[in-house]
């Protein structure tokens, strides 16, 4: 069964086992976006009329009433650094008389931040801008009328190819493999999540979203946490536990919290390493007092991040003593990985 989704919810949090090599699929929407049941998977729908039907997106209201006017479903990738994003789409029904449009989303923070490249359809005449939403303030570029395209818009079902390039700081939108716009955009767009729009359209079928030709040294934004419980195990004299392992990407930024055997003054036995195996290093963990009662058990923290010269994709809990440790109760390790990106 079909079912017309008209809600606005959060950000879904997802981990990124799995995920990041989905950005060099084709048709997106076929793998990602619906399971058996016909229901939107990972895909959050922001705000406005959202339909699944063999694979494809539907919107609008299907009768003769506009839509609303902002219609927003997000995707679960993220990134700042894409070379194309493209979606292919068919209006079947449209007021004349209205504004219409269809727009591919980049840099979405929130529904009140982000940007996006749309086609217009007014009267029978097509028109192209780029637009940054700030604070809820929408600015265009350029302002109304947009930029005239010479494609007329029929209603004859014609299916339209859209696409969002990026080459440096040069944006283009593209309608059939045609450039139609670009823009000298050097501002800084940040990270964020990826997505299409629509507006006022009455019947729109939108199919086969790609994301082709990544750039290399992506960063993406992941929600990946583990936590390792180790109460009632033991780490024999200079041997480890291999705890995480983000290859083939590098860790951009990350945190850990541990809880582990300590002595009275807040030492431990215990290094913790990081770097690429196997090269790895001790990286100096910081004591959070407030939770350590320095008698058997200290609470550490330390964030991690790697740099232009040393990646970090391993984790690694060595025994630095000459004994065997056991781990009382409560031990464990956290760590919480909110950025990768591509080796260098």
């Amino acid at each position: 069964m079909n079912k017309l989704y008209y809600l606005s919810l959060s950000m879904m949090v997802f981990g990124f086992v799995g995920y990041i090599g989905l950005f060099q699929l084709p048709h997106l929407f076929g793998q990602n976006l619906s399971n058996d049941d016909n229901e939107l998977v990972r895909w959050d729908m922001i705000k406005g009329l959202w339909n699944i039907t063999e694979n494809r997106l539907i919107g609008g209201t299907q009768n003769d009433t506009n839509s609303p006017w902002d219609n927003i479903i997000i995707s679960p990738y993220a990134s700042n650094n894409f070379s194309k994003i493209s979606t292919s789409f068919s209006i079947n029904n449209l007021d004349d008389n209205s504004n219409n449009y269809v727009a591919i989303i980049y840099s979405f923070k929130d529904i009140n931040n982000y940007k996006f490249a749309s086609m217009h359809i007014y009267k029978g005449e097509t028109s192209v801008r780029f637009a940054n939403v700030d604070n809820g303030t929408v600015y265009s570029t350029p302002a109304w009328p947009y930029v005239k395209t010479d494609l007329k818009w029929n209603n004859d079902n014609t299916v339209y190819e859209m696409s969002l390039s990026k080459n440096g700081a040069i944006k283009s939108i593209g309608i059939n493999g045609t450039t139609l716009y670009s823009i000298d955009d050097r501002s800084d767009d940040g990270i964020g999540y990826l997505g299409l729009k629509y507006g006022n359209i009455r019947d729109i079928h939108l199919m086969n979203y790609e994301l082709l030709d990544m750039a290399r040294n992506n960063t993406f934004v992941v929600s990946d946490t583990q936590n390792i419980f180790l109460q009632d195990k033991s780490l024999p004299e200079g041997s480890f536990i291999h705890l995480y392992d983000s290859s083939p990407y590098k860790i951009v930024e990350g945190h850990i919290d541990a809880r582990l055997p300590c002595e009275d003054d807040g030492s431990t036995d215990l290094n913790m390493l990081i770097g690429m195996t196997p090269y790895l290093v001790p990286f100096d963990i910081e004591t959070v007092s407030s939770q350590s009662n320095l008698e058997g058990i200290c609470q550490y923290q330390f964030n991690i991040q790697s740099n232009e010269t040393e990646s970090i994709a391993d984790i690694t809990l060595q025994n630095n003593s000459t004994d065997t440790i056991e781990f009382p109760f409560s031990s464990s390790i956290l760590i919480h990985i909110a950025k990768i990106s591509e080796m260098n």
